[in-house]
């Protein structure tokens, strides 16, 4: 791998093994800096789908509405990467087999 110079780019991704209706379930919100240098400021900003209620988190959270969540990250060094969880309940209305953005 090789860190890009004087470009702040950070890759997040976001996945959960699986989701079960009526039951909490957990989000696992990885990141990484491909930069050289170290980015100030960071917060990751996850839209969680209509059936998706919001529980907890394992980091502060801003609530912003319309199901938006802010993550305060803080700086990154260059290289660094983390991860976090989110807490969220499946509706009981989400249809089987249904995918969640």
């Amino acid at each position: 791998m090789e860190l890009v110079e004087n470009c702040p780019q950070i890759a997040v991704d976001i996945g959960a093994v699986r989701l079960r209706r009526c039951f909490n379930n957990t989000y696992f919100v990885k990141y990484f800096n491909y930069s050289t240098d170290d980015i100030e400021d960071v917060s990751i900003s996850v839209a969680l789908d209509p059936f998706l209620v919001f529980q907890k988190s394992d980091v502060v959270v801003t609530t912003k509405g319309d199901n938006i969540y802010e993550f305060p990250i803080g700086t990154l060094k260059s290289g660094e990467s983390g991860q976090f969880s989110i807490e969220v309940e499946v509706s009981c209305e989400a249809a089987l087999g249904q995918t969640h953005c």
